[in-house]
């Protein structure tokens, strides 16, 4: 309960970035192969949700380093993910299911809030907890690249990661005048979809314990 968790994430802080672009890099080819397809969005459509996502700011500095991509669903649900290296993947079928554009923001500031956490790359260590020591330690990193783009797939955000992207998300909305409720909001119609939906990848799926962060998210109307 709380040693694994501790240990990994000293392991995934003290990867360098490099192993965290090439993870990801190897995770985004295989959505790419099974589970997505390019996306038919408009290009203007692409640019404006963009350009919203880099104007995001907090503490009177920008946040948006991450890198956004758009991609189609196609065998999987409406969904948004973040990849260790800051590639956050956005799918057609989200865009289409929320009601307004604050409710995107708010979907993509949860998921820089796992970037900020480095919450996929510890999920990703915990999985290959034993082969990422030995590479750790021996300071050879073939044997992360290798295990942990399989293990971040099967990966699944445990409770205290989904609740610190969710505070982290909640401070930064408030920060540039978008109210948490969007958050909530959007989070609610994914877990209905979800659910009609069928089965997806467990890091595909929806976050574990919906309604009580749905509860916990403090705000007014999204607008």
């Amino acid at each position: 309960r709380w040693g694994l968790p501790w240990v990994s994430a000293r392991v995934a802080d003290s990867l360098p970035d490099s192993v965290a672009e090439t993870v990801s890099e190897r995770v985004l080819s295989l959505l790419d192969e099974r589970y997505l397809s390019p996306t038919r969005l408009p290009e203007a459509r692409q640019a404006a949700i963009a350009a919203r996502f880099a104007a995001l700011a907090l503490d009177g500095a920008p946040v948006a380093h991450a890198h956004l991509v758009f991609r189609a669903n196609r065998a999987m649900s409406a969904n948004a993910l973040a990849l260790p290296s800051g590639t956050i993947i956005l799918t057609d079928d989200l865009v289409a299911l929320a009601r307004r554009d604050n409710e995107l923001m708010a979907v993509l500031a949860h998921e820089l809030g796992h970037v900020e956490g480095r919450h996929g790359l510890r999920q990703a260590v915990q999985g290959t907890l034993v082969g990422l020591l030995a590479a750790w330690f021996l300071g050879d990193v073939s044997s992360v690249v290798a295990a942990a783009p399989a293990a971040l797939l099967e990966a699944k955000y445990s409770r205290d990661a989904e609740r610190e992207a969710d505070i982290f998300a909640e401070r930064l909305l408030r920060a540039n005048g978008i109210s948490p409720r969007c958050l909530a909001d959007i989070l609610q119609r994914l877990d209905h979809a979800e659910s009609v939906a069928g089965s997806a990848p467990d890091l595909l799926s929806t976050h574990p314990d919906t309604i009580r962060r749905v509860e916990a998210i403090a705000g007014g109307a999204c607008e």
